[in-house]
């Protein structure tokens, strides 16, 4: 049963990675709440679009681990604050805050142990025809 539910997340990572850098290149704004509050802060708000879309990519994604090591801390390790993807956020310390990525890690991991990892152990029992 773990097996399956290892090799199911590792499966689950590329298109949930495809899906984050994606989006993230072509509209980084939808990503804001995820984001040091001190690059919030300096950002305008998002547009009704823009949290239209955040709720929809949301509710695709939970994918911890690989989020954290496969994401976030490269992404945080890359940018350049001095020009960074979401405009007037230049200077912002929190695109280095790597902290804050491990932080919500260990929210979103609590969050996982609650909901997400029984509902995984109930599908992982379901038998798989031949």
């Amino acid at each position: 049963m773990l097996t399956r539910i290892a090799a199911d997340g590792r499966l689950a990572c590329v298109p949930f990675s495809a899906v984050v850098w994606a989006s993230f290149l072509l509209r980084p704004r939808i990503w804001l709440h995820s984001l040091p509050t001190d690059i919030q802060s300096m950002a305008a708000p998002k547009t009704p679009a823009e949290r239209r879309l955040t709720g929809w990519l949301g509710s695709l994604v939970l994918i911890n681990t690989w989020d954290l090591v496969g994401i976030d801390l490269p992404y945080a390790y890359w940018v350049n604050p001095n020009r960074p993807p979401i405009p007037g956020t230049a200077g912002a310390r929190g695109y280095k805050d790597f902290r804050f990525h491990a932080r919500a890690f260990l929210k979103a991991s609590v969050f996982g142990l609650v909901l997400i990892n029984p509902a995984a152990v109930v599908i992982a029992a379901v038998p798989v025809a031949p």
